[in-house]
């Protein structure tokens, strides 16, 4: 049977009620007589695990170990299959954008030159008066 607790002891004896709940028993917390709360054992969610549960399911090819080539390999890492040099490297560095994070470097200033034409016209012509 369920032990029935007045909230007041229960309030009193929390933790040992806990205690009760986490070795699998319930709890139910009443106030003047009337069941208001259960206290139960909480459920993880943990299940065991079931080994071979894709068995006939999955079908692996027999090439798999077998090492990519070497263009396969550049696609994933993000890079070009012809041979680098030192300067090829450094070039691309120079061309990357300076990182947001990279507090060595100031962000880029617009200057009239680096706008688009028509933006430049509009800011050397003045404000229009109103």
């Amino acid at each position: 049977m369920t032990p029935v607790v007045n909230i007041h002891e229960a309030k009193t004896h929390l933790s040992r009620l806990i205690d009760q709940v986490a070795a699998g028993r319930e709890v139910i917390i009443a106030k003047a007589g009337r069941k208001m709360a259960r206290l139960v054992p909480f459920d993880n969610g943990v299940r065991p695990k079931k080994l071979g549960g894709l068995k006939g399911r999955l079908k692996v090819p027999d090439d798999f170990n077998t090492p990519l080539d070497d263009s396969v390999v550049a696609a994933f890492e993000g890079r070009s299959t012809a041979p680098q040099t030192s300067i090829d490297r450094a070039a691309r560095h120079q061309q990357k954008s300076p990182s947001c994070w990279d507090t060595a470097s100031s962000p880029p200033h617009a200057t009239q030159a680096s706008m688009p034409p028509l933006l430049s016209a509009k800011l050397s012509q003045g404000r229009p008066s109103t």
